[in-house]
């Protein structure tokens, strides 16, 4: 059940680029220089991964909004996840058959496609309305993995519910430590 919020991805990611922008917000960087220096930390970020798919799911989405925005431009979800399976399956077309790309691009859809739905179902239950963001992203995600994790793994866990609630708050704590540490350990 949380072995989808450890794996290198997008949560990740989006940490990188939250500290990289807080980081560089205080400098005297232009907005278009701090975009720019976000994306060559997310190239760097991918050869530091090796490539691993999901990794580069997560880094060519936040590049191409990047990119978008050095235009001036509204990023499209639709067009910017599918852009950039085309380009992983144009370097590697058997990338398909592998688990992480799969739960990587059906979770992300499933946080685009469903959770704004979801969102306003369970805050029409009286829920509050952090919480009921937090839980709609945990149940998006889960309605499209949930089918391919019972494919390869003969296994459907309804757990994910308390688990992904309880350990999300922890996950950004950890990956900030996490590379904390990296940074120290390097000087």
């Amino acid at each position: 059940n949380l072995s989808h919020l450890l794996a290198v991805s997008g949560a990740h990611t989006g940490y990188i680029i939250i500290g990289i922008t807080f980081l560089l917000n205080k400098s005297r960087f232009s907005k278009r220089w701090i975009y720019k220096l976000t994306i060559f930390s997310l190239i760097l970020y991918m050869f530091i991964t090796n490539f691993a798919v999901s990794v580069v799911r997560a880094c060519l989405m936040s590049i191409f909004v990047l990119v978008a925005n050095l235009f001036y431009r509204k990023a499209d979800l639709t067009n910017t996840i599918s852009l950039s399976l085309l380009i992983i399956l144009i370097v590697n077309p058997f990338s398909i058959n592998e688990i992480g790309l799969q739960l990587s691009y059906l979770g992300t859809i499933g946080i685009i496609l469903l959770s704004k739905n979801i969102e306003s179902i369970l805050i029409k239950t009286k829920l509050n309305k952090s919480f009921a963001k937090l839980l709609s992203v945990s149940v998006s995600a889960q309605c499209l993995i949930m089918p391919v994790m019972a494919l390869k793994f003969n296994k459907i866990s309804l757990t994910f519910f308390v688990s992904n609630i309880l350990a999300s708050p922890l996950l950004g704590i950890n990956i900030i430590l996490g590379f904390i540490t990296i940074f120290i350990s390097s000087i």
